[in-house]
């Protein structure tokens, strides 16, 4: 009878969560850091598909006026020859002419298309792998293979107009990340799991279906950029960037200022003298942090070169430099 009470007692009060052992700590967290992983994988793979979406669908859009039979600059097949006259510079012109007629031959006699329909054909199809690979259905690398050797095509005989920066930027991401960072044992990655079991099974598929290198080849890309942006300004012997007054004339003669660029080009030259020195301390010496084996190291240069970046964004346009 002693009993009773103490049963019953027990019975209604609401029962304690018992303390977790540190095994059972660590599953949890290993599984927090799995499913954010996985989240951020799938998370830049789709956004770096909508940039080439873009990128395809901008081409799309201008090729009739920039790049047609009767555009400013009409596109060159034999630019295709870039491997022969760069990586092989003592190969034959008549080897060159022979791989135009074959190109030639394929477009116009077998597939029975100009060259207008082809081009548009190819950044209409780079354009459509490209929702799909953002879309999440399907992420493997050999498709971002794909979007990097159409992409390139393009750039390739497209002249001027595609042989900026970013666009060389946009192809060598692409090419490490099919490489690195893009799923080979699967076909995608999923972004939410209902279960420890998916939770494990798609932790494992993150570490397995990538190579070991993982983030680390595009982190060097990311250094390399800003390092050598930093870097070439020096090389220059500009005086406006040995002087550090280049953003007195940087704001108002660039090719498309912002309406903000009027306000920021009447600050006080110390200001934008300033600015100049941040700008390099930020290109060269932070972009050191990016590859840091620290990760707090590593966060706060990201967050630095995305505050340069919105900077730049906001005082000016760069749809064409």
């Amino acid at each position: 009878s002693s009993s009773l009470p103490s049963s019953s007692s027990s019975s209604s009060s609401p029962s304690s969560p018992s303390p977790l052992s540190p095994e059972q700590n660590k599953k949890t967290t290993t599984k927090s850091t799995g499913s954010t992983a996985v989240l951020y994988h799938h998370a830049f793979l789709s956004i770096l598909s909508l940039i080439y979406f873009q990128a395809f669908v901008s081409y799309y859009l201008q090729y009739p006026g920039l790049n047609s039979t009767f555009g400013v600059e009409p596109v060159n097949m034999k630019n295709i020859n870039i491997f022969g006259a760069e990586i092989f510079p003592n190969s034959s012109s008549q080897k060159s002419d022979n791989l135009n007629e074959m190109v030639d031959m394929i477009k116009l006699n077998t597939m029975e298309m100009d060259v207008d329909t082809f081009c548009e054909m190819v950044a209409f199809v780079g354009g459509l792998l490209s929702l799909v690979c953002a879309s999440g259905l399907v992420q493997h690398g050999l498709l971002f293979f794909i979007l990097v050797i159409l992409y390139y095509f393009l750039t390739a005989i497209s002249g001027v107009f595609y042989s900026f920066q970013w666009d060389i930027l946009l192809l060598e991401t692409g090419f490490l990340t099919a490489l690195c960072y893009a799923p080979w044992l699967t076909l995608r990655l999923h972004s939410s799991s209902s279960s420890q079991n998916h939770d494990h099974q798609q932790h494992h598929l993150l570490s397995s279906s990538s190579t070991k290198l993982g983030t680390h080849p595009i982190r060097l890309l990311l250094f390399k950029l800003m390092f050598m942006s930093g870097v070439v300004k020096i090389q220059s012997n500009c005086p406006t960037w040995s002087n550090l007054t280049a953003l007195e004339y940087h704001f108002a003669t660039q090719c498309l200022p912002s309406p903000l660029s009027w306000h920021v080009h009447q600050m006080h030259p110390f200001i934008l003298r300033l600015g100049v020195a941040i700008t390099f301390i930020i290109e060269i010496p932070v972009a050191f942090l990016l590859v840091s084996p620290i990760r707090s190291w590593r966060i706060v240069g990201a967050y630095m070169q995305i505050l340069l970046q919105m900077l730049i964004i906001v005082t000016g346009n760069y749809n064409f430099f």
